[in-house]
């Protein structure tokens, strides 16, 4: 709008300086030896060209109106492209803690029933429904630990497991197991879970989840040793119990 007025003063700026030559053209012819009229060419070219001064200011400041017009709308342009991708990061966060959340793999924490380990409390968190095979890659540690019951001899042979926590129900430990074999390959990754069902005093009934079996009681310390310099939990046992089926999601 500024703009707009500022051309249409230019353009009557124009008019009246051209009137005013004109005027003072007519009266040179009519009287050019009048001395009076000498007096009045002398005023209007004097007026004339303080107007054509008027007339480059007002030129200039509109192209400076021009020029901040066009920076107020590449500026305008600037926030409203800001905005938009603010909007996008918004609408794409939860999405991205949802996938987030999702890949953890989190399972419910374990009920240890050995008074040496601390108590952790449960949490419903969802699991995968469908058994995933955990391949071991031997990084680190030298021993390898594999469920050797198949290839163990009957009668005088005793296997040996890992005690690793205790649950209430049977989903919980097949939650569990998931996890501690998902996030320790090498050590349990070729074991077979088993739960054996234990009466605790005053504390009720528990399943105690086992890995093995393992054919001797040094292999199955060395294990709980490895284990344990992660911070878990881990105590040798025999390897007993009713083995725990991953295919099934309830119990």
């Amino acid at each position: 709008m500024r703009v707009a007025k500022l051309l249409a003063l230019t353009s009557t700026v124009f008019l009246t300086a051209a009137c005013s030559t004109f005027s003072g053209e007519k009266a040179d012819g009519a009287a050019s030896n009048d001395p009076y009229s000498n007096v009045r060419t002398i005023e209007l070219q004097t007026k004339l060209a303080r107007l054509q001064t008027e007339n480059a200011r007002l030129a200039n400041r509109v192209l400076e109106l021009q020029r901040e017009n066009e920076s107020l709308r590449r500026a305008g342009e600037a926030e409203e492209a800001e905005a938009e991708a603010a909007l996008e990061e918004d609408v794409a966060a939860p999405a991205e803690t949802a996938v987030a959340l999702r890949d953890s793999g989190a399972a419910p924490k374990p009920v240890v029933d050995n008074p040496e380990a601390p108590e952790m409390a449960k949490s419903e968190v969802p699991v995968e429904s469908a058994p995933r095979f955990t391949q071991p890659t031997f990084a680190s540690t030298d021993a390898v630990f594999e469920n050797e019951a198949e290839t163990a001899a009957a009668a005088p042979t005793a296997l040996f497991g890992v005690h690793l926590a205790s649950y209430r129900k049977a989903r919980e430990a097949r939650d569990g197991w998931r996890k501690l074999q998902r996030e320790n390959p090498d050590e349990l990754g070729l074991l077979e879970p088993r739960v054996d069902a234990v009466e605790v005093p005053e504390k009720g009934l528990f399943l105690r989840l086992i890995g093995g079996g393992l054919s001797s009681r040094e292999k199955a310390e060395a294990l709980c040793s490895n284990l344990k310099t992660k911070g878990l939990f881990c105590s040798v046992s025999e390897f007993s119990g009713e083995r725990l089926s991953l295919t099934e999601t309830g119990g």
